[in-house]
């Protein structure tokens, strides 16, 4: 294939993976069912699909096939891809499901890359010796560390500002250690070179001899509910060293490069080297993972789905409509989730491969 049709396929691509983010934040406005005390304002508009993802139609029930009508009088009423057991309206699902798949994807995703991006230029960059730490902090860095990873299993509510107090607390911890350290270091001389990149490659050789669903499993057993947050944690929680572990090889590849030396000899600080001179250049790697990642967590949250693992029963999922289908001869139920599965996740990883191969 030429340069040309290469990218304007992936153009293709992600035009499509755009029409699906907009379908899924516009879900709330185009699926759900009018209240009548609404439909006598002038400024009310009239939804897409008028049934919402658990609105149920006792008239249309027992798996009715798509374009089936519920009111003969009103095309607007039908289901337009038919209706699951209990009369729910499979595209009110789908539309939903899509906001459900997006949200999990991007949040897992944003977990996951921060941290690990992190990790890998950290242990890219400084390796085993450069990276040097007093006793004193590396005992306060850990007993810090288990207690942070206490209150992210152990939280005491499930909404999202606590995550972000927490992420916060994450960061005046770090700015406080940093303190710490160099308070000690004046006072003493006694310092450790600490084994940075062979922690995070032992940590990353751990996490790939175990199987990433049996993980899964484990570790939901440790939140009390499940919620699209607590499923987009537990996912980065699995994901996190992919990110490092690329990022890592890529940090090794270009930290002898003359431009970084040049700004080692300018005497730029290490964070502005790793942030302003050798990020940039491993963009490109860090997108392709991130399009994995993202189709990745599509994947894995519609298996959870599909095996009555995660999310709550009232929220809309991929994975839910395919298992809803899978013992009945519904074929609109299996069929349209999958193909919205697979388009997904083809769009993404043709947008990865598009960047893997150009190396923009």
């Amino acid at each position: 294939m030429s340069k040309n049709g290469a990218t304007s396929h992936a153009f293709i691509a992600f035009g499509v993976i755009i029409v699906l983010v907009i379908i899924g934040l516009l879900a709330p406005y185009l699926a759900y069912e009018p209240d009548n005390r609404d439909l006598s304002s002038s400024n009310y508009i009239f939804p897409l699909i008028p049934y919402g993802p658990n609105s149920m139609d006792v008239e249309n029930q027992n798996f009715v096939p798509p374009l089936a009508k519920s009111d003969p009088e009103n095309w607007h009423y039908r289901h337009w891809l038919g209706t699951d057991q209990l009369g729910r309206d499979i595209a009110s699902q789908m539309i939903h499901g899509t906001r459900t798949s997006m949200f999990i994807g991007f949040l897992s995703m944003l977990l996951a890359l921060i941290p690990g991006v992190s990790l890998g230029l950290f242990s890219g960059y400084y390796g085993n010796r450069t990276l040097k730490m007093n006793w004193a902090t590396l005992m306060f860095g850990i007993f810090s560390g288990f207690i942070f990873l206490f209150y992210v299993f152990f939280p005491l509510n499930h909404h999202w500002y606590y995550y972000g107090l927490l992420f916060l607390g994450l960061l005046v911890f770090w700015w406080l250690l940093s303190q710490i350290d160099n308070i000690l270091r004046n006072k003493s001389s006694k310092v450790i070179h600490f084994p940075l990149d062979n922690v995070l490659l032992r940590v990353i050789e751990i996490r790939k001899s175990l199987p990433g669903l049996f993980i899964l499993f484990g570790v939901m057993t440790l939140f009390s509910g499940g919620s699209i947050l607590n499923i987009s944690l537990i996912i980065a929680l699995l994901s996190f060293t992919e990110f490092a572990r690329y990022t890592r090889g890529e940090v090794i590849n270009v930290k002898s490069e003359n431009y970084v030396v040049s700004a080692k000899v300018l005497g730029y600080s290490h964070l502005r080297i790793l942030y302003r001179h050798i990020l940039p250049n491993i963009l490109p790697t860090i997108i392709v993972i991130t399009c994995f990642s993202f189709s990745g967590a599509i994947l894995l949250e519609s298996s959870l789905s599909f095996l009555g693992y995660g999310l709550p029963v009232e929220t809309a999922s991929y994975g839910k409509i395919l298992a809803g289908g899978r013992q009945v001869l519904a074929w609109w139920m299996v069929v349209v989730p999958g193909l919205a599965i697979f388009v997904w996740v083809f769009c993404l990883n043709y947008i990865a491969s598009y960047f893997q191969e150009r190396k923009i």
